[in-house]
């Protein structure tokens, strides 16, 4: 762990460090494996999932009218502390590969799960303001992050259209708008270089646990991550680009287009590309929808009692269309543990943890 923290001092500076190291502290013992230990895939989806619980957060005490910027701090300050009290050692996560080329597979699998998406986020992140922006909603979403920085009631009023309040897709924003509130970093900057790079990191983290936990194999976990790439519709665009405009155009004319894509930096249409990069609520969706397979089939009574509430709320607030599908592998996971449970004890808990939604 101190290796990690070292080198996110480097990267993002000691603020946010300390910011991300709180939320992975806060969240921790939900991630624990039966051994009682945290690996590298698991610390990885900690972090995320602490990232998109700072942002509920804070929108739940602008909500309640308390400052968002000062009670996710003492929050997760307070969680971290009595996390690492009664966890003590536990927490510290092994950062171990079985060798120098699985670490490599895993490199070439992360590129292809979410290279693109990580490269235009950097691209989107660097410098005093955005330069290009890939994917249509991409700077609606960034809007979103500025509207909640400074909401004083929720949902905020609509920075491009007066008289507007919307609650849309605003987990990832309210996200970047609380690291951006606590540490000072401009909030593209918080969005591209930190919270959307963290969950593409930790989205691809839990497709491995999830793999590592049906498979025992090196080989056969390999094959299930290549089951869920590309990440992006790489698939769609090659058809597109190469089959269906071979058909209209004809081979020859085609080819002359595709070459022309090469002086991209010059006449480059960020759009027409970006529909294989994914914004920052789809991210956030992806990541909690494979999160939700993974307490579903491995999590132990209590993390899956404390998790699949809040599971299912991040979900409503961060990505609404995942929310079936989450609410069912959480039903499913609760249901697979009734025994343990009991059977009233898990109505009255699936009505009480069902109305949270009502805070959103």
């Amino acid at each position: 762990m101190i290796g990690s923290f070292l080198g996110s001092f480097v990267i993002f500076g000691p603020i946010v460090t300390l910011f991300l190291g709180a939320c992975y502290l806060s969240v921790a013992p939900l991630f624990l494996s039966d051994e009682n230990s945290i690996r590298t895939d698991s610390f990885f989806v900690a972090i995320a999932f602490g990232v998109l619980l700072a942002g509920l957060l804070y929108v739940l005490a602008k909500i309640a009218q308390l400052p968002g910027e000062l009670m996710v701090p003492i929050a997760f300050i307070t969680l971290s502390v009595v996390n690492v009290v009664r966890c003590r050692g536990a927490l510290m996560p092994s950062f171990a590969l079985s060798s120098y080329p699985a670490s490599i597979v895993f490199f070439l699998l992360f590129l292809l799960f979410c290279g693109s998406v990580l490269v235009g986020s950097l691209m989107m992140g660097i410098g005093e303001y955005p330069h290009v922006f890939f994917n249509g909603d991409t700077p609606l979403r960034l809007t979103h992050a500025y509207e909640i920085a400074q909401m004083s009631d929720y949902p905020p009023e609509a920075l491009t259209t007066k008289d507007i309040y919307r609650p849309y897709h605003y987990g990832g924003p309210a996200s970047v708008a609380v690291l951006a509130v606590i540490t000072g970093l401009a909030l593209h900057k918080a969005m591209f270089l930190v919270v959307l790079p963290v969950l593409l990191i930790g989205s691809f983290s839990a497709v491995c646990w999830l793999s590592r936990v049906f498979f025992k194999k090196a080989g056969s976990q390999y094959a299930a991550i290549l089951l869920v790439i590309p990440f992006v519709k790489f698939g769609d665009e090659i058809y597109s680009r190469f089959v269906l405009d071979t058909i209209k155009l004809g081979a020859g004319r085609n080819s002359v287009r595709l070459l022309n894509e090469f002086g991209w930096l010059n006449d480059f249409d960020p759009e027409h590309f970006s529909r294989g990069i994914w914004d920052i609520s789809a991210t956030a969706g992806v990541f909690l929808l494979v999160v939700s397979c993974i307490f579903m089939a491995r999590a132990r009574k209590m993390q899956i009692l404390i998790a699949a509430p809040v599971i299912a709320l991040l979900a409503f607030f961060s990505k609404i269309e995942i929310t079936p599908m989450v609410a069912a592998l959480m039903g499913v996971g609760l249901l697979y543990r009734w025994k343990e449970i009991g059977f009233k004890a898990l109505i009255v808990y699936v009505v009480i943890a069902g109305s949270a939604s009502a805070f959103l």
